[in-house]
């Protein structure tokens, strides 16, 4: 990750901390040591613990995009 430079977080593979909502339920990311606002790429809500992609960044807030598929029971 290139510090100070938004173009070398876009790319990067991350942990959701807690929930990652939309613009009005921002949550958190770990991103090169450190904790990150976020907030969903996709249209519903992003649970703790998947591996997301930096796809943007808005400010000193990143946009995710889950890299894996969530387990749903059946």
């Amino acid at each position: 990750v290139a510090r100070g430079v938004h173009g070398g977080l876009v790319g990067q593979e991350v942990l959701t901390l807690d929930e990652v909502g939309d613009t009005h339920r921002a949550g958190h990311v770990r991103l090169a040591g450190e904790r990150w606002l976020a907030i969903s790429g996709t249209e519903g809500p992003i649970p703790p613990g998947m591996r997301v992609l930096v796809t943007a960044v808005e400010g000193t807030t990143l946009v995710v995009w889950p890299t894996e598929v969530e387990e749903t029971e059946q």
